[in-house]
């Protein structure tokens, strides 16, 4: 029996247009996406999609355009808007777990209580298309368990109704609390709390798939474009009943057939090695040396989260401790 799984390769971070672009970009049918805000009751919200290249590559930017204000919501608020909305329950279930963690996160950073704290942007409509987009999109690639490297947060502050604040924001490390991050590298909000949300909420396992048969690839940017590779990509993969744990490489090739390591050959640096066997951002079958690294650098790994060499010997650290909402992919209508 074969398990499909999801991948997040958050190399540059996480937020919710990213997710959807990726999602649309590996086959999710953008019409379902589209219909979203009708069947949710959101008036004045619509979904576009677009081309859009960062650097060298091609990538899907996936627009939700609020054309009218839209009042901040209480948690209340957005459950019913998701209980009233055309939805099957097992997206309406997680999405209320995604938000639920999000005002409890913010109840957290705010000394206050859950029913007190009122959704800011993350709360607007556009983050409710976000969240039950994803969840969506998900169910309909038929995804069984999702896996995600460690997102990269960003630095610096941003600007919000409470004035600068820091990056991470207050609310994205407490989502995060207890999985594997990086900061950096870039003065900007790479992971926003939408983005951690789904992460903390979904993702079952941080310590990164074993090996799998690469199926699609997709990939999701936001608006910003710093004019360095700021894309968030998801594959979508088939997972061996019982998997062969010995070879790195993401493509379908078997691990018999790959050319044996030659252990003769003179021990390089760790500086001077490649990251090993990847597979292609294309999403073809073979394998190539590795990500080059510059900022307008190759393809990068798809297969696994790893940017900094072979594994052996370095721990992500210990699993988070937090509820998971269980996986049971339903049919969409």
């Amino acid at each position: 029996m074969s398990v499909r799984i999801a991948y997040f390769d958050c190399f540059s971070g996480i937020s919710g247009d990213m997710c959807l672009g990726a999602l649309v970009a590996a086959g999710w049918p953008f019409e379902r996406l589209e219909s979203l805000p009708r069947r949710l009751g959101l008036e004045g919200v619509r979904v576009t999609s677009e081309p859009a290249r960062r650097g060298p590559f091609a990538a899907l930017r996936v627009v939700v355009a609020v054309e009218r204000d839209q009042p901040h919501r209480h948690l209340r608020d957005v459950l019913a808007a998701l209980d009233s909305g055309d939805l099957e329950p097992a997206a309406r279930e997680r999405a209320r777990a995604v938000f639920t963690r999000l005002a409890t996160a913010e109840a957290a950073v705010h000394g206050t209580s859950v029913e007190k704290v009122h959704f800011h942007e993350v709360g607007a409509a556009d983050a409710l298309v976000d969240v039950v987009g994803a969840i969506e999109g998900l169910e309909a690639l038929g995804v069984q368990s999702v896996y995600a490297s460690p997102p990269r947060l960003g630095g610096g502050t941003v600007e919000s109704e409470h004035g600068p604040i820091p990056v991470p924001a207050p609310a994205t490390v407490e989502l995060l609390r207890g999985a594997p991050v990086e900061l950096g590298p870039i003065p900007a909000e790479l992971t926003t709390p939408t983005g951690a949300a789904l992460l903390a909420t979904l993702v079952q396992d941080w310590a990164g798939p074993p090996a799998f048969r690469l199926e699609r690839v997709g990939v999701g940017v936001g608006t910003r474009d710093p004019k360095r590779r700021h894309a968030r990509s998801e594959g979508v993969a088939q997972r061996a009943a019982r998997p062969d744990r010995g070879g790195r490489c993401g493509c379908s090739e078997p691990a018999a057939r790959r050319r044996p390591r030659d252990r003769s050959r003179r021990r390089e640096p760790p500086g001077d090695r490649g990251p090993g066997a990847a597979a292609p951002r294309s999403g073809g079958a073979g394998c190539h040396d590795g990500p080059d690294r510059d900022e307008e650098g190759a393809a990068r790994r798809v297969a696994h989260g790893d940017r900094r060499g072979p594994r052996r010997g370095r721990s992500r650290g210990p699993a988070p401790d937090r509820h998971i909402v269980p996986w049971r992919p339903t049919a969409l209508r």
